[in-house]
């Protein structure tokens, strides 16, 4: 694409808003330490969001999906739901309260995230609107009750991580709800899992497609061409033709909203 005189900002690693600013100290890496050998590719351990809300949230996010399902949860079951690991304070632990921009007060709340998995189950874009998130009294509801508390104790080992991941990677975010008949749900997850490398490849097609869907009003048929495509960029003999097609059916299949 180089070659082809595609080109980009000129500062993204340097600038005052780059890539060593926004994700390093500052300083510039030596020519030692681009040429240092790894035993991977950091391309490699890229890792994608599974919800369009904040990070932080999702691992709670999961696991209240998988209490809902596993525990046969029902709305009318839940008395009390408290998180932990996510919180209290920090980006995403606070009290959830609906502020004059209801989208952002949803993507940043683990309470939101946890309660609305509890009630509606996966969060995909459409659940973010601004109208949405003010229109789901009862997601509001369940939120405003839900409590943050020290992580407890009896939790299963912390999970082994190879050498490069973060340090916190390894601890647990988790969901206990009590149930109306007394009754404790408890399920937890670690960021190590939510945002391991090598996405769930159905995961994965289900938010492309959600992606498309909302964004460009493509049916899933036509979003799962377009994925196979993608998938296979690599046998594309002509990266061009590969781009025009690929263009030519994302605007196709816009609708007149859509597109405007």
């Amino acid at each position: 694409m180089a070659e082809c005189g595609l080109n980009g900002p000129r500062c993204i690693f340097e600038g005052v808003a780059g890539f060593f600013q926004l994700y390093g100290d500052g300083g510039q890496p030596t020519r030692e330490d681009f040429l240092r050998e790894r035993s991977a590719f950091e391309i490699e351990r890229f890792s994608y969001k599974r919800y369009p809300g904040c990070g932080p949230c999702h691992n709670v996010q999961i696991a209240a999906e998988r209490l809902r399902r596993t525990h046969g949860l029902q709305p009318g079951d839940i008395a009390d739901v408290r998180l932990f690991g996510c919180g209290p304070g920090g980006l995403v632990g606070h009290p959830f309260e609906l502020g004059p921009n209801p989208q952002a007060s949803a993507q940043f709340s683990a309470a939101w995230a946890a309660a609305y998995a509890l009630l509606r189950g996966p969060a995909v874009l459409g659940a973010y609107t601004d109208a949405a998130v003010a229109g789901d009294a009862e997601v509001i509801g369940l939120a405003r009750r839900i409590t943050y508390i020290t992580t407890p104790e009896g939790l299963p080992p912390q999970l082994e991580l190879p050498e490069d991941y973060y340090p916190t990677a390894n601890r647990y975010d988790g969901v206990i709800v009590t149930r109306r008949d007394g009754r404790e749900c408890l399920e937890i997850q670690s960021p190590c899992q939510t945002f391991a490398p090598g996405p769930e490849p159905d995961v994965l097609l289900a938010k492309f497609e959600d992606c498309l869907g909302f964004g460009a009003s493509l049916p899933p048929a036509q979003a799962q061409v377009l994925a196979d495509d993608i998938l296979g960029l690599e046998r594309h003999p002509d990266f061009h033709a590969f781009l025009d097609t690929f263009i030519r059916q994302s605007t196709l299949s816009r609708s007149p909203a859509a597109t405007a």
